[in-house]
């Protein structure tokens, strides 16, 4: 499952981001499929309710991941 952010414009030219989860999965003749799983909704509005989502499903991750914010590199000498 991947996220994927969906761009729509409006008649007025307004531009609106939507957030949904989608999982990639083949269909009986083996053709690449993907199916929305769940629309989160408005990036915009969703503000910190994202950021409690994240820290909620890091809980139910088997393999540890990082926040781009958590990221540090060192360099080594060679």
């Amino acid at each position: 499952m991947f996220i994927r952010v969906a761009t729509t414009t409006t008649k007025d030219g307004k531009k609106y981001n939507y957030l949904k989860i989608v999982k990639s999965y083949r269909d009986k003749k083996g053709r690449s499929r993907q199916k929305i799983v769940a629309n989160l909704g408005q990036v915009e509005k969703l503000g910190d309710e994202l950021d409690r989502l994240v820290e909620k499903l890091r809980c139910y991750c088997k393999k540890n991941f990082f926040l781009p914010g958590e990221i540090r590199a060192e360099a080594t000498p060679i």
